[in-house]
């Protein structure tokens, strides 16, 4: 669990449109992720599926930093966006998505 924070942790302060989140925001809303959704993580079983959960994480953060018009998210919404998102769609980076994630939000 910790390396998965660690690699989505590096990945969002390494996103340039994660400037106005600090990097401990963005490390807490990892955390925040990975803790609340120990389930969804522990039927996890080989490394190779670990990455590939990650990757999909890493997709659906980063697709909602990048996006300007949700850069003011907090990190509740975030995360549950993005969960939202990884869990669901196979190609997790279009505004559609990331649209339809937050008005489950709503």
């Amino acid at each position: 669990m910790r390396n998965l924070v660690a690699v989505l942790a590096f990945f969002l302060a390494s996103t340039t449109a994660a400037a106005d989140l600090s990097v401990k925001e963005l490390q807490h809303a990892c955390r925040q992720l990975v803790e609340q959704e120990k389930a969804w993580f522990q039927n996890l079983t080989t490394s190779k599926e670990e990455a590939f959960l990650a990757g999909r994480c890493e997709g659906a953060i980063k697709a909602i930093v990048e996006d300007s018009r949700y850069c003011h998210l907090s990190r509740d919404k975030l995360v549950s966006a993005a969960k939202s998102i990884a869990e669901s769609q196979p190609s997790y980076s279009t505004p559609k998505h990331i649209r339809t994630a937050l008005k489950c939000e709503r």
